[in-house]
């Protein structure tokens, strides 16, 4: 299947089996592997992203979006093969998701604060 409105992208992908490569090229093609070790299945780091905004803002149970999202993907015409297909997915995948967003932000922001990036008056004036 190609691209949908909904951003579905089902993909056969064929990788080498060193650890960490295959999940790498998931993360440089814009998906996120639902396991480290031999994942079968990624979610879009935009779709991940999005929960994780859903979570922080209104407290979103995964089951909720799982069911959500499993609707959605029906509703496109996507042949789902049981009502809780990816919902063990997303509860192994996004602890792991969650911890890797905040490595990053941890990360940049230790380079932010090895190298301050100069802000004028007027700017933070104009921010505030």
């Amino acid at each position: 299947m190609v691209e949908t409105e909904l951003g579905v992208d089902f993909r056969e992908i064929h990788c080498c089996n060193e650890f960490g490569v295959f999940q790498s090229e998931l993360v440089r093609m814009g998906f996120f592997p639902a396991t480290p070790y031999q994942p079968r299945v990624a979610f879009s780091i935009n779709l991940l992203k999005f929960y994780v905004r859903m979570d922080m803002a209104y407290k979103c149970p995964v089951i909720a979006f799982s069911e959500a999202l499993t609707g959605s993907l029906e509703d496109a015409g996507v042949n789902i093969e049981s009502k809780g297909a990816y919902l063990s997915q997303l509860k192994s995948c996004l602890p792991w998701f969650d911890s890797m967003l905040r490595r990053v932000e941890v990360l940049v922001t230790s380079k932010i604060d090895e190298h301050p990036i100069p802000v004028s008056k007027q700017l933070i004036s104009t921010l505030i």
